[in-house]
C-alpha cells in the first residue's frame, strides 16, 4: 500500500511538474510571438524610412537639375544683355 501511495504522490509530483513546464513553454512562445510582432513592425518601419530617402534623393536630383537650367538661363540673360549693350552703344 506505501508503494502505491508513493507511486501516487511521485506521479502527481511528475504531473505538477509537465503543467510548469507547459505554461513556461506557453510563455516562452508568447515572448516570441510578440518579439516576431515588433521585428515586422521594424521591418515596415524600415522600408518606409528606405522609401523616403529614396524619394528625397530623387527630389534632390531634380532640385540640382532645375538649379543648373536656371544658372544656364541666367547665362543667355547675360549674353542677351551683354548684346544688347553693345547694340545701344552703337
Amino acid at each position: 500500500m506505501k508503494k502505491l501511495l508513493d507511486i501516487k504522490s511521485d506521479t502527481g509530483s511528475l504531473s505538477n511538474g509537465v503543467l510548469q513546464v507547459n505554461t513556461s513553454v506557453g510563455d516562452v512562445i508568447s515572448a516570441n510571438e510578440m518579439i516576431m510582432g515588433s521585428i515586422q513592425n521594424l521591418s515596415a518601419t524600415s522600408q518606409e524610412v528606405a522609401a523616403s530617402s529614396e524619394m528625397a534623393m530623387s527630389i534632390s536630383d531634380e532640385t540640382m537639375q532645375a538649379l543648373d537650367d536656371m544658372y544656364s538661363l541666367l547665362g543667355d540673360i547675360s549674353t542677351i544683355s551683354g548684346n544688347m549693350e553693345k547694340v545701344a552703344k552703337n
